[in-house]
């Protein structure tokens, strides 16, 4: 799905999150965990953090919303906020997916996985079977 998103300070509008990632110099993941807040800012323009929302989400923002998400994209570093994950082969949870990674081999795409980018990521480390995962927020909703 082409979701419009907004570059919030600069006020720049992008028809799909692939032309705000080039613009940026990021991954279109990247603009897109920005958007849903799961990281404060993705990408710089003269050494500025930028931050970004969903079109449909800032049209319905008050200027001080976007002046507090422009100041806290531009405050500390960028984090992640730790979600749990869940392997779907063996229902192990995960705190986040820095562990997650830590004990699958192969597992640099878990992320996009647990967003549906990808069916699987990594491999048991026993059985080298191929892993399927979720956010385990998700997977409570979902069973």
């Amino acid at each position: 799905m082409n979701r419009k998103v907004v570059c919030l300070n600069l006020d720049l509008r992008f028809d799909t999150i692939r032309e705000a990632a080039k613009w940026a110099g990021v991954s279109p993941s990247c603009i897109s965990a920005a958007c849903r807040k799961l990281m404060k800012s993705s990408g710089r323009k003269a050494g500025i953090k930028l931050a970004w929302a969903y079109l449909e989400e800032y049209e319905l923002m008050t200027r001080t919303e976007i002046t507090n998400r422009v100041l806290e994209a531009q405050s500390g570093k960028t984090y992640h906020k730790r979600l749990e994950v869940i392997c779907l082969n063996n229902k192990r949870v995960f705190k986040d997916l820095q562990e997650a990674q830590e004990w699958a081999v192969q597992s640099a795409n878990i992320g996009k996985c647990c967003r549906q980018e990808q069916s699987t990521a990594g491999k048991d480390p026993v059985t080298g079977e191929r892993l399927k995962w979720m956010y385990y927020k998700d997977y409570l909703n979902w069973e």
